[in-house]
């Protein structure tokens, strides 16, 4: 199973993932104490602007996703993630002779 967006295989998938974990403090002996919700940054290579349009009509706007799959944290298989909140935040990219440069979406509100 590839990268999905609401159920849907985009033509574009990114070429690097990194999970962030989200630290809520620190308990009595100092150790970190972590959210059981994680954010996911997801970036992409140079593309055309159709590709990359996949992606930016479900970012920024308010839509709601209902699903995402993404690489688990060891990434050894593609997890559905489909819990309510998840939000889709992506950096404006710049564009370069009729193409897209790179560009990425953090994945927020994914919950474990």
């Amino acid at each position: 199973m590839p990268f999905q967006l609401n159920g849907t295989t985009p033509t574009l998938a990114p070429y690097k993932q990194t999970w962030i974990d989200l630290m809520l403090g620190r308990d009595h002996t100092g150790l970190q104490i972590y959210s059981s919700i994680k954010n996911c940054l997801i970036e992409f290579d140079a593309a055309d602007p159709t590709r990359m349009n996949q992606w930016q009509t479900l970012t920024n706007t308010g839509t709601s996703i209902t699903s995402i799959a993404l690489l688990n944290l060891d990434a050894t298989s593609y997890v559905t993630y489909s819990n309510v909140g998840i939000g889709l935040e992506m950096t404006r990219p710049s564009f370069e002779a009729a193409n897209v440069n790179t560009w990425s979406i953090l994945v927020t509100g994914i919950v474990f």
